[in-house]
C-alpha cells in the first residue's frame, strides 16, 4: 500500500508540473535570439497559427488575398507549408525581417527562387540576393531578410545579443496568444516628424501622439477583423488629449461617408475606443462580410 500511494503522490506530483500552453505570445527563442539590441519595434506573424483559421481557409486558400498569391510567386515559397513565424525587428534607422520555417531538405541548398537574384557565402552561412538586399539562411529552418550589411552584422553579432528589449517584452507578454500577429513599439522612435506639413487634424494627432511612449497589441482574424491596441501616453491629461483627436478623425471620417456607403458606415461603427489612466484602449469588431462588401471604397485591405 505505501509503495501504490507513493505512486499516487508522484503521479499527482509530475502532473501538477505538466507545461501548459502560454495564455500570451511567445517569441520563438530561436527568433529571439537575433533581435538586435537597438530594436525598438516587433511585429510578429504567427503563420502556423493562421493558417489553422477559417479565415485562411476562405480566403487565403481560395486566392482571395493577392498579397500572399505574389509572395509565393515571387518567392516560390508556400506560406503554409514553408512558414512558420516571421517576426519584424526595426531599430529607428533600419529593419530585418526574422523567420522560421522549413527552408532546405537534409543536406540540400535553401530553396528560394528569386528573380535576378545571385548566391552569395558569408562566414560560411548562405545569402540570396545582392549586395543591398537579401536572404541569409542561418539553418535549414532559420532565415533573416533585409538589408545586405545589416545581415551581415546580424552574423559577426549572433553571439552577443541579448535577446528582445526589456521593454518590449514586458508589453508582449501582455498580447493575448489568440492573436496571429502582433506588435510592440517604443512609440516616440517609430511616430514620424511631421513639423512640416501644414496644420490640420492629421498634423495635430501626429504632434499630440509625440506623447505616446508605447504601443502594442494584437490582430485576431479568426472570424472576423478583430484587433486590440494599447497606446500608452505620458499622462492621462495626454492621453485624453490624443483620445480626442483620436474620436474627431473617426468622427470626420464617417461624416464624409455618404449614407449609402453603409459597409463602410458599419467599419467606422465597429472601431471603438476608451481610456483608462494614461492608456488608450483600441479595439475593431468588424466581420468579414462588411469588409467584403467595402472593399471597393476600402482597398487598404486587400481582400477580394
Amino acid at each position: 500500500m505505501r509503495s501504490v500511494s507513493l505512486l499516487l503522490l508522484i503521479a499527482l506530483f509530475l502532473s501538477g508540473c505538466k507545461k501548459e500552453s502560454s495564455p500570451n505570445v511567445f517569441v520563438d527563442p530561436a527568433l529571439a535570439t537575433l533581435v538586435p539590441p537597438d530594436t525598438i519595434l516587433l511585429a510578429g506573424v504567427r503563420v502556423q497559427k493562421l493558417a489553422q483559421t477559417p479565415f485562411w481557409r476562405e480566403y487565403v486558400q481560395k486566392g482571395r488575398v493577392p498579397m500572399i498569391a505574389d509572395f509565393r510567386k515571387r518567392t516560390g515559397l508556400d506560406p503554409e507549408k514553408d512558414l512558420w513565424e516571421i517576426l519584424l525587428a526595426s531599430s529607428a534607422k533600419e529593419a530585418v525581417v526574422l523567420i522560421r520555417g522549413k527552408f532546405s531538405d537534409m543536406g540540400m541548398e535553401p530553396k528560394l527562387d528569386l528573380q535576378n537574384a545571385q548566391r552569395m557565402s558569408y562566414k560560411g552561412f548562405t545569402m540570396i540576393g545582392d549586395e543591398k538586399a537579401a536572404v541569409l539562411f542561418l539553418n535549414p529552418s532559420t532565415a533573416a531578410a533585409g538589408p545586405t550589411p545589416a545581415l551581415r552584422r546580424l552574423v559577426d553579432n549572433r553571439e552577443n545579443v541579448t535577446g528582445v528589449p526589456a521593454a518590449l517584452q514586458q508589453r508582449i507578454q501582455k498580447i493575448s496568444s489568440s492573436n496571429q500577429a502582433w506588435f510592440a513599439a517604443q512609440a516616440g522612435g517609430v511616430l514620424p516628424d511631421m513639423g512640416g506639413v501644414d496644420a490640420g487634424m492629421l498634423t495635430g494627432l501626429a504632434r499630440m501622439s509625440k506623447s505616446l511612449t508605447f504601443a502594442s497589441g494584437g490582430l485576431d482574424v479568426s472570424y472576423q477583423f478583430s484587433a486590440k491596441v494599447d497606446l500608452e501616453a505620458t499622462d492621462p491629461q495626454a492621453a485624453e488629449r490624443l483620445g480626442g483627436a483620436i474620436r474627431g478623425l473617426l468622427g470626420l471620417g464617417r461624416l464624409n461617408t455618404q449614407d449609402k456607403q453603409k459597409e463602410i458606415l458599419s467599419v467606422f461603427d465597429g472601431m471603438h475606443l476608451t481610456k483608462a489612466e494614461n492608456v488608450l484602449h483600441f479595439s475593431t469588431d468588424i466581420p468579414y462580410s462588411v469588409l467584403e462588401k467595402a472593399a471597393t471604397e476600402l482597398p487598404m485591405f486587400g481582400v477580394r
